[in-house]
C-alpha cells in the first residue's frame, strides 16, 4: 500500500508534462468524466467541481493532488492520505464525485487506476509506542493506540498480553475513534488496569519484556478484507508507577476553615516520593456561561510522598447552588511527577499527572454576635479603646473599623484598617475573638460616638452588624475644633497616641494646642 501511494504521489509531480483539463463550470447535472492517466485543473473561483469515473474492472482509483483537498463521493469524503484520495471501484459501476472549494488555490488532480481488489487492504499505519519501548501507565493514561488505514470491526478484535513465562492474559478494555482524513480506525487498547494487576501480583517486574497482540482484525464494510496475521508489539515493563494511595478528605468541605484549623488541610499520600512545579493548586466553582466561574489559588506543600492542600482562610460562601440546591467545588493540582520526572497516575481519565477531587460545600451553623466594653450608651470621654467580644469571631473576616463622632458642626468618620486593630483569642474559647479599637485620642465633641467593624463576612455567608453607639460630653479636650477669632500660634502638637512632635509631617491626624488655649485637630492628607 505504502509503495503504491509513494509511486502515485511521485507521478503527480509530473503533471506539468500532461495537458491539464479544466473542471471549472462542471455541475452536478453536467459532470466531467475523468480518465486514468489524465490531469485535471480544479476551479479557483470558490466553486465545486463535479466529475464521474467508471471502469470495466475492479480496482482502486487514486486522485493525486498538488495540495491536500477533500474529495467527496456519494456525499461522504474519500479517504485522504496526505495529498492522495483513494476510492475502491467495482467494475461496471458508475461513481460520482465532487471537490469542495479550492479557496482560490491552483490545484491539479492526476488520475490513476490500479486493477485488483476494489478496496484497500487492512493495514496498520502506526502505533503510539515503538517496538521495544518502555511502557508506563502514566503516559497517555496507559493507553496504546493502533491506527488502521480502514474502518475495522473493533468488537471482534482479540487483544492479549503474553508474559515471558508464556502466560497469556486477555485484555477487554478498549475504545475507538475515527481518523477524519483516512476514515480508518484508531483502536485504543486500555492496558493500565491489566498492567497494574500484573505488576501488583509480581507476575511482571521492572525491566521484563511482555508482548501485546491484536488478532481477528477485519474491515467493517467488507468481510473479505481481513488483516493478514496478527499485530504484535513487544514492550518493556517500567515497574509500578507512582499513584495516589490515600486522601484525608475527598467528600465535603465546610464553607470556611479559620487559619490554624487542621481540618482545612487536605493530605494526599502517594506510593512514593513526588515532585511538582505548579505554583499552586486550583479551587474552582461556578458556570462559565453564567459568568460565575471562579478560580482560587490554593497553596500546597510537599514532604516526601505527601502533598498537603491548605484551604484555610478561603471563603466558600459565594459558591452558587446547582438545580438541586447543592454547592460543589473542585480542587486540582497539575504536573505531579515521581522523582524521575514521570507523571504520576491520575485519578481522572485524560489528565495524566493531575489529581482532582470534587467537594460538596456545607454551610457552617454558627452564631456570630458581639458584646462591648464599655457597654452601649456609656460615656467614653475617659476610654482609650473599645473592647469588642465576638462569639465565633474566628469565623468572621472584616476590613477594619470606623469611628464616627461629632466635631464642631461636622460629623466626622475615621477609618482604621484591620491590621491596626489589636486582636486576641478569647482565653476561654477556641472560636471567640476579642477586637480592640483605639479611640483614646479622637477629638470628640458632645454627642454620639459610633464604633463599627466594616466589610464583615461570616463563614455562613451572612454579614453581621458589629456596631455600638456611645455618648460623649465633649470634655476630653474641652472640644477640639477650628480656632475661632483671630488665628493664633501653635504651642504644642501631638499624634493621636499622645506622642509629642515638633512639627507635623506626613499623612495623619494631629492634635494642636493654640496660644489662646484652644485645641484643634489637624488632618494632613498629602
Amino acid at each position: 500500500m505504502k509503495k503504491i501511494l509513494t509511486t502515485l504521489t511521485a507521478l503527480a509531480c509530473t503533471v506539468n508534462l500532461v495537458a491539464q483539463t479544466p473542471l471549472a463550470g462542471s455541475t452536478q447535472e453536467a459532470p466531467v468524466e475523468i480518465k486514468a492517466g489524465e490531469c485535471y485543473l480544479l476551479p479557483q473561483d470558490f466553486s465545486n467541481a463535479y466529475f464521474t469515473f467508471q471502469s470495466e474492472k475492479d480496482g482502486l482509483l487514486y486522485l493525486s493532488l498538488s495540495k491536500p483537498l477533500k474529495i467527496f463521493g456519494q456525499g461522504n469524503p474519500l479517504p485522504l492520505y496526505d495529498k492522495q484520495c483513494v476510492q475502491g471501484i467495482e467494475g461496471g459501476q458508475p461513481y460520482a464525485f465532487y471537490s469542495n472549494t479550492t479557496w482560490g488555490d491552483s490545484i491539479t488532480m492526476t488520475v490513476s487506476f490500479v486493477e485488483g481488489k476494489p478496496y484497500l487492504p487492512v493495514e496498520l499505519t502506526s502505533t503510539s509506542l515503538a517496538e521495544g519501548s518502555t511502557y508506563r501507565t502514566t503516559e497517555h493514561d496507559g493507553d496504546i493506540t493502533f491506527a488502521f488505514n480502514v474502518a475495522i470491526n473493533a468488537t471482534a478484535v482479540k487483544a492479549t498480553v503474553e508474559l515471558g513465562s508464556g502466560e497469556t492474559i486477555d485484555v477487554s478494555n478498549y475504545r475507538t475513534s475515527e481518523d477524519y482524513n483516512t476514515q480508518g480506525t484508531n483502536y485504543v487498547l486500555q492496558l493500565a488496569d491489566t498492567y497494574n494487576a500484573l505488576t501488583g501480583s509480581g507476575k511482571l517486574e521492572a525491566g521484563e519484556p511482555f508482548k501485546v497482540t491484536l488478532s481477528n482484525i477485519a474491515s467493517t464494510t467488507n468481510a473479505e478484507n481481513v488483516y493478514e496475521g496478527e499485530v504484535t508489539l513487544t514492550l518493556k515493563a517500567s515497574g509500578e508507577s507512582v499513584r495516589l494511595q490515600s486522601v484525608s478528605n475527598q467528600d465535603k468541605l465546610q464553607s470556611y476553615y479559620m487559619p490554624g484549623d487542621d481540618d482545612g488541610l487536605i493530605t494526599l499520600t502517594f506510593t512514593a516520593p513526588v515532585t511538582c512545579e505548579a505554583a499552586n493548586a486550583t479551587l474552582a466553582y461556578g458556570d462559565r456561561e453564567a459568568g460565575t466561574w471562579t478560580e482560587v489559588k490554593v497553596p500546597y506543600t510537599i514532604e516526601g510522598n505527601t502533598i498537603t492542600w491548605n484551604v484555610q482562610g478561603i471563603h466558600l460562601t459565594n459558591v452558587p447552588a446547582d438545580d438541586e440546591g447543592n454547592r460543589y467545588v473542585s480542587i486540582s493540582l497539575k504536573g505531579i511527577c515521581d522523582k524521575e520526572g514521570f507523571p504520576v497516575e491520575s485519578n481522572t481519565i485524560g489528565t495524566t499527572g493531575t489529581i482532582l477531587f470534587s467537594y460538596l460545600v456545607e454551610t457552617m451553623d454558627i452564631n456570630i454576635y458581639p458584646d462591648f466594653l464599655p457597654a452601649a450608651g456609656s460615656y467614653i470621654d475617659d476610654t482609650k479603646e473599645v473592647e469588642i467580644w465576638i462569639s465565633a469571631g474566628k469565623y468572621l473576616t472584616f476590613d477594619g473599623a470606623q469611628v464616627t463622632y461629632q466635631h464642631g458642626e461636622e460629623q466626622v468618620t475615621d477609618t482604621i484598617p484591620s491590621d491596626q486593630l489589636r486582636q486576641e483569642d478569647d482565653p476561654y474559647s477556641d472560636t471567640d475573638l476579642l477586637v480592640y479599637v483605639p479611640i483614646g485620642e479622637y477629638p470628640f465633641c458632645k454627642g454620639e460616638v459610633t464604633v463599627a467593624l466594616t466589610g464583615t463576612l461570616a463563614a455562613n455567608g451572612t454579614t453581621p452588624e458589629i456596631k455600638v453607639v456611645y455618648q460623649s460630653e465633649g470634655a476630653r479636650v474641652d472640644g477640639i475644633h477650628s480656632p475661632t477669632g483671630t488665628p493664633t500660634s501653635v504651642t504644642a502638637t501631638w499624634r493621636l497616641d499622645g506622642t509629642p512632635v515638633p512639627t507635623p509631617s506626613g499623612k495623619g491626624i494631629y492634635i494642636q494646642r493654640m496660644t489662646d488655649g484652644q485645641i484643634r485637630k489637624l488632618n494632613i492628607n498629602h
